[in-house]
């Protein structure tokens, strides 16, 4: 699509490089609604920033299209293009502020839970108290009815089963925490019952396939980038992606048998473990190390520019890249090293607690989730234990029976569901004319117990 002059000229700026493909994908938008420069306004730009395509996008997709796209409109602005001033743009709306009650309780959350929890608890708060405010309600008129008519709210918003879990199980202890004050009189699981907070789905692991897998580590091992070398010790220890970010310079440990350990910061649950390291991810561990390497060196793996810590998309993009023409069912994503790691060495015979303990797991129902029993397990234990009842059963049947006691005619029975058992596919046809001898047998001895 030819796109104006101006915009041409602002393509080859370094704001114009680096968003280069959303400034044509809003072109294409405005060529869709039949929209120019003179007819663009603020809610245009707002439309666009939730529904760039067919579909609306994530509040963060949406907040990290306007500021790279604020540039460009200031440029227009500046050249007469726009009518309306592009810097409103960058003013967020101010937000309701929470009432005291609602402020009290989250400092008294803030004691025990993580900053990243009590944020979640606001933004819960925060969209109970609008549908509140909406329909001229306070917390102190909310019935069980009311409470079934936000809950059916929630579900019209279309969220996801983990976010609608996430905000009545917010409100129902901000309930709790009310009851204890005196404030709310009704008790809080007669407001919200168990019952309505949604079943989450359980997904089964998504490891790669084994020639999957080995291409893969095949070819991050063959780069020197760091990135690539990241993603590859990632796969070697199981270490989730916010944990390989976090991991420090000196984050190898050898105890006194000559064994190498990889020390994982505090991570997603706050808890530090140590890894074993195998001889190829020690090797990487130290190239990692090698790196980049200068005396103010923080983390095992930063940025080029300073002493900071990496973002995640480097490790994404190097992933996609090293993924490129492999066909894998499902999207290839960091954390599905993770599930190959894991699913591996359960397989390999690794008891449950043990890798618990090396996923950094608090209950063995997480790992289970995360690593499930897979139909390669099943199956050896499925065949492990019918060997085990067939050494059994010969055992039992081996010794010299009494011949008063002997039943021909079970013996003969238990003789032709052996031989079913022990015969499948093409070979049950081969086995066919003897199962019919043994019938032949039966039927003729039945006429001596006659």
């Amino acid at each position: 699509m030819r796109l104006p002059l101006i915009t041409e000229r602002f393509l080859r700026t370094p704001n114009g490089r680096r968003n280069e493909r959303l400034i044509r994908q809003f072109h294409r938008w405005m060529k869709r609604w039949n929209l120019t420069f003179s007819k663009l306004r603020r809610t245009n730009i707002e439309a666009f920033m939730r529904y760039p395509e067919e579909t609306k996008v994530k509040p963060s997709t949406s907040s990290t299209y306007r500021y790279a796209l604020i540039p460009y409109l200031l440029c227009l602005r500046e050249a007469g293009y726009l009518k309306f001033d592009a810097q409103s743009l960058q003013k967020r709306p101010p937000l309701n502020p929470l009432p005291e009650q609602a402020e009290s309780f989250l400092r008294y959350i803030s004691a025990t839970l993580k900053k990243s929890t009590c944020k979640g608890y606001r933004g819960s708060l925060r969209n109970f108290y609008r549908w509140l405010d909406a329909n001229d309600l306070c917390v102190k008129d909310v019935t069980r009815r009311r409470m079934t008519q936000w809950i059916l709210h929630l579900n019209d918003g279309k969220r996801s089963a983990s976010a609608r879990a996430a905000g009545i199980v917010h409100i129902r202890i901000y309930f709790y925490w009310l009851n204890e004050q005196g404030i709310l009189k009704t008790a809080f699981n007669r407001l919200i019952k168990t019952a309505d907070i949604p079943k989450l789905p359980e997904y089964l692991p998504r490891p790669l396939p084994p020639d999957t897998d080995r291409e893969i580590q095949a070819r991050l091992e063959s780069s020197d980038c760091k990135y690539r070398r990241g993603l590859l010790l990632m796969r070697r220890t199981g270490i989730r992606i916010g944990e390989l970010i976090s991991l420090e310079q000196d984050c190898i440990r050898i105890d006194p048998k000559g064994n190498a350990f990889l020390k994982v910061p505090l991570g997603k649950l706050d808890n530090e473990r140590l890894v074993p390291l195998d001889p190829q991810a020690l090797n990487i561990a130290e190239k990692l190390q090698k790196q980049n390497a200068r005396r103010e060196k923080i983390f095992l793996i930063e940025r080029n520019s300073n002493i900071r810590k990496t973002y995640y998309s480097p490790y994404a993009k190097a992933l996609r890249d090293a993924a490129k023409g492999l066909h894998v069912d499902g999207k290839i994503t960091t954390h599905r090293l993770r599930h190959t790691y894991a699913t591996t060495l359960l397989n390999g015979g690794m008891s449950l607690v043990g890798l618990m303990k090396l996923m950094g797991h608090r209950s063995y129902r997480m790992t289970l989730r995360y690593a499930a029993v897979t139909q390669e397990t099943i199956g050896k234990e499925y065949f492990r234990a019918l060997d085990r009842i067939q050494s059994d059963y010969h055992t039992q049947t081996s010794h010299d029976p009494d011949p008063a006691n002997v039943n021909p005619d079970k013996m003969l029975s238990d003789l032709i569901r052996w031989i079913q058992n022990r015969t499948h596919g093409t070979k049950s046809k081969e086995f066919k004319p003897l199962i019919k001898r043994i019938r032949r047998i039966q039927a003729a001895l039945k006429s001596l117990t006659n």
